[in-house]
Formats: structure tokens, sequence, C-alpha cells
């Protein structure tokens, strides 16, 4: 859009667009805003493109709900997940 000189109208843009798309959607979550805001003002994380979106919001994730699991299942008290979506017990009767 050649909008790099409007800093501060590109980072608006870039977190309202965030958020009208989550409410449409219905998956609000306050760190993509930040995530868009982040990449909106500064001009060193735009050099990484759409690495940028896999490396440390999708790839942080992961990391974030693979650790989630290993720590929730060391105790045999807790069990995490609870269930999986394809588990027989959640299978709806005919």
């Amino acid at each position: 859009l050649g909008l790099q000189h409007m800093v501060w109208t590109t980072a608006a843009l870039s977190v309202a667009l965030t958020i009208v798309l989550q409410e449409r959607t219905n998956t609000v979550h306050p760190p993509g805003g930040a995530t868009a805001l982040l990449y909106a003002i500064t001009p060193p994380m735009q050099t990484f493109g759409l690495i940028f979106v896999f490396a440390p919001a999708f790839l942080g994730a992961v990391v974030m709900v693979l650790m989630g699991v290993a720590m929730n299942n060391l105790s045999p008290e807790r069990a995490y997940p609870q269930r999986w979506c394809f588990d027989e017990a959640q299978a709806v009767p005919k």
C-alpha cells in the first residue's frame, strides 16, 4: 500500500483489521492484535515477511501447548487434555 512512512496509521489499521477479523470469526485473542502491532511498528520484523507469523506466533503457541500437556500429565492425579476429540466416549448415541 505504500504506507511505510505512516507508522501510526499502519499500526492502527493493522490492529483494527486484526480485531475485526477475530470478531467475525469469533476467535478473539488479544495477543493477536499485539502481534500485528509489533509487525507494523518494527521495521526489522517486516523483513521476515510471513516467517514472522510462523516463528514467534504459531511456533510459540505450539511449544506452550506441548509444555502444558507434558507438565499436567506428570502427576497421576491430573490429566490434560481431559478428553481428545477422537475418543469413543465422545461418540453421540444414534
